[in-house]
């Protein structure tokens, strides 16, 4: 038992060393690949945790090791188990003891291991506290986000709201599936009821999730987004639909079942992605065109009738699930993408046909991506119909934004 739960250590240690390098997202699939499920669960909270509450544990270790003598990879070792031993109550001192210590000896020197040990002994008589003020350092410790960022929410919705959302993205959302088999809907607890519906589920369902083309794992709040869109739009039978971000398919899916007759389009840049969403194409039995290229210079002749554009963005509104992305939010990194989606608007005008209308959403709570982007649609020759925001909430609503235009 001892043995297993090191080797779930020490792979909790390399992803958190993979993120540290920036390689986290891409290889968080594969990392507990080979341990059990129960493991697999323990070893992402684990990691996903460290990353999610890092200046939170920054602030509370030095409460443990005032003078610590660590360097940047050993401190990591140390949050680790002070993650464990102050959010995860079903994990004994001993073993986080044990193994943190077994974990130094391996990678460290002895010494560091010896210090380590002595560090741990006494965490049950340190009294931790995070900052309680309302001052932006402090909430940014407090709640484990870059200063630029909630110094942003502060702004643009106030120090309650931005409270309540800086919160709320710390704690697990409910698992969320689409019914696309209306037989199904009296089976489960009911979120969301419109034309499309969304249900809780369990994540032991997964398995038959993943093989049922009935069902699709998606949070209630695209399909909301995409709702409104579908509500505001004045054709309702587009011949063509391009979604130039596509992957993972969600949203294309979604549009096929508003649009059953519709020709799919399908593009994104990473090779990666696309192969899932090929996975989930072949699953639903769609076929489509597919590409794989920037979105900002899709290659094409032809127009299209409805183009979906679900921009690359912060982030920002689901960072309960995206941990690692909280930490790439800063002001620079903001108006790049906030360029690189203008960039993407102006390449779906060219390909929009004359009666045709493009559906624009992120994953983002950030006005600079959203409402910004509107204001600078219209230079593009654009006319703005309408858009709708979703913040996170207590009942398990993602952040996100739509908005739609049409040609002038």
């Amino acid at each position: 038992m001892m043995k297993d739960s090191l080797a779930l250590r020490e792979q909790i240690f390399y992803g958190l060393k993979k993120w540290t390098q920036g390689y986290f997202y891409e290889d968080r699939e594969k990392l507990f690949k080979d341990f059990a499920d129960k493991d697999k669960r323990l070893g992402m909270e684990i990691t996903y945790g460290v990353i999610r509450n890092f200046f939170s544990l920054q602030f509370l270790s030095l409460q443990l090791a005032p003078k610590i003598r660590l360097n940047g990879l050993e401190k990591l070792l140390l949050y680790m188990a002070v993650y464990q031993y102050l959010y995860l109550e079903s994990i004994p001192l001993y073993a986080i003891v044990n193994d943190t210590v077994a974990l130094f000896k391996k990678f460290f020197r002895k010494e560091k291991a010896s210090f380590v040990n002595a560090v741990l002994r006494k965490i049950k008589d340190i009294p931790f506290f995070l900052p309680a003020t309302n001052r932006i350092k402090d909430l940014s410790q407090r709640f484990s986000y870059p200063e630029y960022f909630v110094g942003t929410l502060i702004q643009q919705y106030g120090l309650q709201k931005a409270k309540e959302m800086l919160q709320q993205q710390n704690l697990p959302v409910p698992l969320m599936m689409r019914l696309r088999d209306s037989a199904l809907w009296k089976d489960f607890p009911v979120v969301y009821s419109r034309r499309s519906r969304v249900v809780l589920c369990d994540v032991s369902m997964i398995a038959k999730i993943s093989s049922d083309p009935r069902l699709y794992i998606q949070n209630v709040t695209p399909v909301v987004l995409m709702e409104e869109l579908r509500g505001m739009s004045s054709m309702q039978d587009p011949q063509t639909i391009l979604d130039l971000c596509a992957a993972p398919g969600g949203k294309l899916l979604l549009a096929h079942d508003f649009f059953p007759l519709a020709a799919l389009f399908a593009n994104d840049i990473s090779k990666e992605r696309m192969a899932v969403l090929q996975q989930n194409m072949n699953k639903y039995h769609l076929h489509v065109d597919v590409r794989i290229g920037p979105a900002e210079s899709y290659p094409s002749q032809r127009s299209f009738d409805r183009i979906i554009i679900d921009a690359p963005c912060s982030n920002s509104g689901v960072l309960y699930k995206r941990a690692e992305a909280r930490w790439r939010i800063a002001k620079e990194s903001v108006g790049n993408l906030a360029h690189q989606q203008l960039a993407i608007l102006r390449r779906a005008k060219d390909l929009l046909s004359e009666s045709g209308e493009i559906w624009y959403l992120t994953c983002s709570i950030l006005q600079q991506e959203n409402e910004g982007l509107v204001e600078q649609a219209k230079s593009l020759g654009l006319i703005f119909i309408g858009h709708k925001t979703i913040l996170p909430d207590h009942r398990g609503y993602e952040g996100g934004f739509c908005c739609s235009f049409m040609k002038n």
